[in-house]
């Protein structure tokens, strides 16, 4: 069970890539390697067919969860904030980007700078 959960945790990048576009596209394809065809449950040749309104169910709560925290993050400051930058794997989520900006008021700039996904590791 193991190298299933670990080829299929591998393709859960997709949470870097995933937009609103995305949501209303096909789904994704994960691999789930030695599990039989299961046509009710998706899976097929080794994949799984996650469809893209499930994967959307998967990032809204998530992201309503993340857009409260930092507004309860800039009204806690006594300053004014000019940009939000996200940084991290989910950082990168273009999703999030999109809903954190249509969720803020169009002075303040959502920023993904470039290697944002390594950033917390680098310590900036």
């Amino acid at each position: 069970m193991l190298p299933i959960r670990s080829s299929a945790t591998n393709e859960w990048q997709i949470k870097r890539g995933y937009s609103s576009a995305a949501a209303s596209g096909d789904g994704y394809s994960i691999s789930v390697p030695g599990l039989s065809n299961n046509p009710a449950l998706g899976i097929r040749r080794g994949k799984w067919k996650m469809k893209a309104l499930e994967m959307k169910a998967i990032f809204d709560p998530v992201i309503d969860e993340v857009i409260t925290l930092v507004k309860g993050q800039m009204s806690a400051t006594k300053r004014t904030i000019k940009a939000v930058l996200l940084v991290g794997g989910f950082g990168q989520n273009l999703y999030l980007k999109e809903r954190l900006r249509a969720s803020m008021s169009s002075s303040i700039e959502v920023r993904q700078p470039a290697n944002a996904w390594t950033a917390v590791v680098r310590g900036q």
